[in-house]
């Protein structure tokens, strides 16, 4: 029991660690922000710098191709009549979010000179 009483107590503030504290709220500090200036920093390469370029590539993904299936053979019956054949047709349909709404009376005219 008097070892015990020999030790000083645990909360001694003496008996702590004191190298490095001030080391240590600065590195506290400055990772944080660092963090932050590095996200400043790409979000200011992404809008500014590459801005335009990101807004042509947004406006280029409004198109979208729509691969057709390939033309398929036609079914006679036994005297050579065709049942059912293939032919070509065309679809035209318009996305409506791809532009705002008072560009679309444009649009519509524009689509009724080309499926004149």
């Amino acid at each position: 029991m008097a070892l015990l009483l020999d030790q000083p107590p645990l909360t001694d503030p003496l008996r702590g660690r004191t190298v490095g504290r001030k080391f240590q709220a600065v590195v506290l500090m400055l990772l944080p922000m660092a963090l932050v200036g590095g996200f400043s920093l790409r979000l200011f390469q992404l809008q500014i710098i590459q801005g335009e370029r990101n807004q042509q590539l947004a406006d280029s993904n409004r198109v979208r191709l729509v691969p057709k299936r390939p033309a398929r053979g036609t079914i006679t019956d036994r005297n050579g009549k065709i049942l059912a054949g293939s032919r070509l047709s065309h679809s035209v349909s318009i996305w409506p979010i791809a532009l705002p709404r008072d560009q679309w009376p444009q649009v519509i005219d524009r689509l009724a000179r080309v499926l004149k």
